[in-house]
């Protein structure tokens, strides 16, 4: 999306611990946000402080939250099919 990004994360258990979602998110932002201002030319702030995030918790959370991310920048009316979407890309995680 123009102004916000949808993701799907699973974190990797390394020694039977797992990264937390904010500590992983607010690393992918900081990184993003270095990138981003470095081709645009500029600096500050990028991202706003709060993060949303939902614990998926099953399959059909999974199916649910995937469909959504999938065809939001077709209802948000930005293309007519949502594969069209320049930024789109897909994990390889549970389908």
């Amino acid at each position: 999306m123009p102004d916000h990004v949808h993701a799907i994360l699973r974190p990797i258990a390394e020694d039977g611990r797992a990264e937390r979602i904010t500590r992983i998110a607010r690393h992918l932002k900081h990184w993003l946000g270095v990138r981003i201002n470095q081709i645009l030319g500029r600096s500050g702030p990028v991202w706003q402080i709060e993060t949303y995030d939902h614990a998926l918790r099953g399959e059909k959370d999974y199916e649910e939250k995937a469909s959504y991310i999938y065809t939001n920048a077709q209802v948000a009316g930005l293309v007519d099919d949502p594969l069209d979407w320049p930024w789109w890309g897909q994990g390889n995680g549970p389908r």
